[in-house]
């Protein structure tokens, strides 16, 4: 297992007693591939500033939350002014690899397994390498890497994102069914804005192959479509994998040009809370809007996959426009959990309620018409990896069952 222990060791007795300490220099110990400016530069501690334990907490959780390293501990140290003290951070890093399984299973596209190869300090300075690949009912291949920060004081960031998904198209809205696949290329160019924001723009393009030439726009053999785009992002959450507070909220907006020359534009909203109550129970709501302006083609098309709509079998509505609301209610049965400490192990029953609306854009008021579902589940956590399966009963009093390897948010 990999495990991050924190050890919060401050020997400093005599704030106790009400003298204040500055912070004469910060000193770094036990790292081998990651320079220590990388590890600097997360931290708003500057020598002379004074030695404020709410701002050692803070800062300790914030390297914590950043998980690129596999051990952390504070200590401080007198130095020869009485006055002042030596803040010395010992770390060890988390190996360059990890290895995690996947598993998934809805009751339209059937069982899918893969794996997924991770490295969250590829190279030491933060750069995240993720290579997915699952088979079944659907195929996927995906590599994402990432730099969190580059150019120093520009404070930039990049991301690339390839992939290729093929399947055998069985959604209704387009008879008879064909094998499809899309190849994805993007590549993301932005800034951060202290450290809870994200801002970049981004471009890419599609290739769509499939073997019925009526879904594709140029009715040819494939579709190439070029997108440019914008997109920021707020992330408070305290801890991404599974949260138990803060808030995150996304939103871009995309201009895609058709090989008939059309153009389509699109925007997307996703806004997430997350409240921890009594005894480690949390509430957790996920609210996602995408809105299509112009010709959508088939590939595009919104099917509610992934168990978006849980209740429904997958596919049971499509659109160009798509409204979804989620409630759930986390309840741990036997679950120890520590983000300070990265410490998430055991099992949670989930309770939740969905709601959720797909429409054509000439349909000006079909997003009233939503869709409700309602069911329960249970989550197995351990560390990152987290087992889900989930049964929903909808409206009609039928129910899916959806399992898989993550969570919906």
């Amino acid at each position: 297992m990999l495990f991050l222990r924190i050890s919060w060791i401050l020997l400093i007795p005599a704030i106790l007693c009400g003298q204040e300490f500055a912070l004469e220099d910060i000193r770094l110990y036990g790292q081998v591939r990651t320079p220590a400016s990388v590890i600097l530069r997360e931290l708003r501690l500057k020598p002379g500033m004074p030695l404020d334990p709410s701002l050692l907490n803070t800062e300790r959780d914030w390297l914590v939350r950043l998980d690129f390293l596999r051990r952390i501990d504070f200590l401080t140290r007198a130095v020869s002014d009485p006055d002042r003290r030596t803040l010395m951070i010992v770390v060890s890093e988390k190996p360059r690899f990890t290895f995690y399984p996947s598993a998934g299973w809805d009751a339209l596209f059937g069982i899918s397994a893969g794996v997924m190869l991770a490295s969250d300090n590829l190279s030491g300075r933060r750069e995240t390498l993720r290579i997915r690949a699952r088979f079944g009912g659907i195929r996927e291949g995906r590599l994402l890497w990432s730099n969190p920060w580059m150019a120093g004081s520009l404070r930039l960031f990049t991301e690339l994102d390839l992939g290729y998904t093929g399947f055998r198209y069985l959604y209704d809205d387009f008879e008879p069914d064909f094998f499809q696949e899309v190849y994805r290329f993007r590549w993301t160019l932005g800034r951060r804005f202290g450290r809870r924001v994200r801002i970049g723009f981004r471009g890419g393009w599609d290739r769509v192959v499939a073997d019925d030439p009526d879904a594709l726009v140029s009715r040819g053999g494939r579709d190439t479509m070029a997108e440019l785009g914008l997109t920021g992002e707020w992330d408070t959450r305290d801890w991404p994998f599974y949260p138990g507070r803060g808030v995150y909220a996304k939103a871009a907006v995309a201009r895609t040009r058709l090989p008939d020359g059309r153009i389509l534009r699109e925007t997307d909203a996703d806004l997430r809370g997350y409240l921890t109550l009594r005894a480690d129970h949390i509430l957790a709501f996920q609210t996602v809007v995408h809105i299509a302006d112009g010709p959508v083609p088939v590939c595009r098309r919104v099917h509610f996959n992934d168990g978006a709509l849980r209740g429904y079998r997958t596919g049971s509505f499509w659109g160009e426009n798509s409204l979804t609301a989620s409630l759930e209610y986390r309840l741990p049965l036997h679950y120890e959990r520590n983000p300070s400490a990265n410490l998430h192990a055991g099992t949670l029953a989930v309770f939740f309620a969905d709601a959720g609306a797909a429409w054509l854009q000439s349909d000006r008021s079909g997003w009233k018409r939503l869709h409700g579902a309602a069911g329960f589940g249970i989550h197995a956590v351990w560390q990152r990896w987290v087992l889900r399966a989930e049964y929903g009963v909808n409206r009609g009093g039928r129910g899916f069952l959806t399992a898989g390897t993550d969570v919906r948010f």
